[in-house]
């Protein structure tokens, strides 16, 4: 085989594992956002319900709302992290 024949042949190999690596990435991030646009619509529904709370209920609801944005906020700062070391 030519070095021609080794480079191209080579070249063809790394194109087909990147391409398979393409595929995998976008599957995960398709699992991603399923994720969270579901803690997102999670968040705006308690949120929709913290407005609407009694004087007697919201410091409860509050307490839930910001443990559930907390949980969203560190999941999707977790998940653009990834995404950034994935880029490189």
């Amino acid at each position: 085989m030519t070095k021609r024949e080794e480079y191209v042949a080579k070249m063809h190999a790394a194109l087909d594992r990147l391409q398979v690596k393409a595929s995998l990435a976008k599957l995960e991030l398709r699992d991603l956002h399923g994720e969270l646009l579901e803690k997102h619509d999670h968040l705006r529904d308690r949120l929709s319900e913290l407005g609407e709370a009694t004087e007697d209920r919201w410091d409860a609801l509050k307490q839930g709302f910001e443990a559930a944005w907390h949980s969203f906020r560190s999941r999707f700062d977790e998940a653009m992290a990834e995404h950034r070391e994935d880029e490189r």
